[in-house]
């Protein structure tokens, strides 16, 4: 699994806190003779009757109506597996040597002297393309200028960019420049670890097959639809959008299945499978914090609030594993510093929010488990 080193909201004290190449239509996902549906539900994401909700980013559309990271999960049932897996994730968290407070965690990476976290860079159609061959990209390239940022921190190096009056998002992991290049390859030793997002279409239209090269993160979910942004959800107004969380796994994981919108799962060569995944979490689960939990502040605390409510209303997808539970969060589009807009005093009340505090939803909401080459799926 890659561990993320976005700068991450840490919960809980138990658990630990297009370029210019024009409109092109990336391939439908698929999957391969060897992967097969644990259930009968449909592949694509059944969103909330009637959803509406329209995300965005800086007043542009991100993908389209209540689709997968708009959609309304507030009366999603639970997973009958809910109990057990969270069970299960609670106790391994509780095996980890130490707690990261939200103040230790700013400290604990090494941002460089830019001091950023990621952050999306904005392109226009004067912007430099360069050859790097990301998946589903038109004509396989990417925007990128000198004043981009990519993110130092801890050897992911994310490089994030999304032109907004051409309705595209190009998300890469492990970018350096000048030249631009995407160092490492995809888990199957192909491509750069990357992914265009045609943000005027549908993202249930977008899903690559697991055998393609790695996106921006493991299992290749959009940051552009769940990372927490400083220029679209800072500070204290309506979130509308599903989170990203990342935690502690464990070696056990159920490495080859995975719900939507994972595009693949923790690892091909695990040793548990789709059998075990009732006890074990996949990529792409979807966590949604209790309609009960009350988040209680010593003063205002509008970030944490509104936080606290979309992750009722919207929930958050298991984006990665991690040495700690946390929320994914992410600067302005100009590139400020580590947490700015954002108020430490304030989303630091989101300590208080434990494992246990989570449901997972059904997985048959977003289609059913995924399984990759093993008898038991």
């Amino acid at each position: 699994m890659r561990f993320l080193c976005a700068l991450a909201i840490t919960l809980g004290t138990t658990i630990l806190v297009t370029g210019r190449g024009g409109d092109a239509q990336p391939p439908v996902g698929h999957e391969s003779a060897g992967a097969r549906w644990m259930t009968q539900a449909s592949a694509r994401h059944r969103t909330s009757a009637g959803s509406t909700n329209q995300e965005t980013y800086l007043g542009a559309n991100v993908f389209t109506p209540g689709d997968v990271f708009a959609a309304d999960y507030s009366n999603t049932p639970t997973d009958p597996d809910s109990a057990a897996i969270i069970s299960a994730l609670a106790n391994l968290t509780q095996q980890v040597d130490g707690t990261i407070n939200l103040e230790e965690n700013v400290g604990e990476y090494t941002y460089g002297p830019e001091g950023y976290a990621i952050n999306f860079n904005l392109a226009t159609a004067s912007t430099p393309l360069h050859k790097i061959g990301m998946y589903a990209a038109p004509s396989g390239l990417m925007p990128w200028a000198r004043n981009f940022i990519a993110e130092p921190c801890c050897g992911d190096h994310h490089g994030l960019v999304v032109n907004l009056s051409e309705d595209a998002a190009w998300e890469a992991y492990g970018v350096t420049f000048p030249p631009l290049r995407i160092y490492g390859q995809g888990r199957h030793g192909t491509g750069a670890p990357g992914h265009y997002w045609n943000l005027a279409k549908p993202l249930t239209l977008q899903y690559a097959s697991h055998e393609h090269t790695d996106g921006a993160n493991a299992p290749d979910v959009p940051y552009i639809a769940g990372a927490l942004l400083g220029d679209r959800d800072c500070c204290g107004v309506p979130i509308n959008h599903a989170l990203m969380i990342v935690g502690v796994l464990g070696s056990d994981a159920a490495s080859d299945a995975y719900v939507r919108p994972a595009a693949g799962p923790v690892s091909n060569q695990g040793a548990c499978d789709a059998n075990c995944a009732a006890t074990h979490a996949i990529y792409s689960d979807h966590f949604r914090l209790h309609s009960s939990f009350s988040l209680t502040c010593s003063s205002s605390c509008p970030e944490a609030q509104s936080i606290v409510a979309a992750l009722k209303t919207y929930g958050a997808f298991l984006t990665d594993g991690a040495g700690e539970w946390s929320i994914i969060i992410g600067n302005s589009h100009t590139g400020a510093k580590p947490f700015q807009p954002w108020s430490p005093d304030d989303i630091n009340n989101l300590s208080q929010i434990q494992l246990t505090d989570f449901d997972i939803l059904d997985r048959n909401a977003m289609g059913g488990i995924i399984c990759l080459n093993q008898s038991g799926c």
